[in-house]
């Protein structure tokens, strides 16, 4: 999902004016905390795909890096509208991720919305370190990933509320780094 939305926050930021050189010169903070916790998740994955088992017992403490890594970036940059959309998400996909033995819970029914059902037997068998299939001992169901991007979408996937914050906030910011003129309710009332 998120690929999608830094796609479509580039193509809005360019269509209300921003440039890359402006993101270039931008003010944003500690990105290598953000590849940190990107990085850490997607090896978290990798090493379940490979043997669920052995990636048991450190689960929980790769979220603990991935989520204060994020959470630690998002303070860095909390000047910047949209960031607290993120670390709004990001708290919420923790909540339910911490109660959940440190997977996000999939319903399978978001799944077969988003013309992706054949991973329900993937998530069943426990083959991903960062998701789980919804079952009956759920915690916070709400929270976990019950919305679905359609299948015609870039990366079909299922969502959560936290995740609709976070991409929300990305695009906020995006927008702000690329430059594109602030929206009317942030302007400043004084002259230049």
């Amino acid at each position: 999902m998120f690929t999608t939305v830094f796609i479509l926050s580039i193509v809005v930021a360019l269509l209300l004016g921003g440039s890359f050189r402006t993101l270039a010169r931008s003010d944003i903070r500690g990105v290598e905390w953000f590849l940190i916790g990107f990085v850490a998740e997607m090896l978290l994955d990798y090493a379940a795909n490979r043997s669920p088992q052995a990636v048991g017992p450190w689960i929980i403490p790769v979220d603990v890096l991935v989520y204060g890594a994020v959470l630690w970036g998002v303070w860095l940059n909390r000047h910047l509208w949209g960031m607290v959309l993120v670390g709004a998400g990001s708290i919420l996909n923790a909540l339910v991720i911490f109660a959940n033995g440190g997977r996000m819970p999939v319903d399978a029914q978001a799944l077969a919305r988003a013309g992706i059902g054949d991973l329900v037997s993937y998530l069943a068998a426990g083959r991903s370190g960062t998701h789980g299939l919804m079952v009956a001992g759920t915690h916070l169901r709400w929270l976990g990933d019950i919305f679905a991007m359609p299948p015609w979408s870039f990366r079909p996937a299922a969502f959560s509320i936290g995740d609709l914050f976070i991409g929300i906030g990305i695009m906020l910011v995006m927008i702000r780094l690329m430059g594109a003129p602030r929206p009317w309710w942030r302007r400043s009332t004084s002259p230049a």
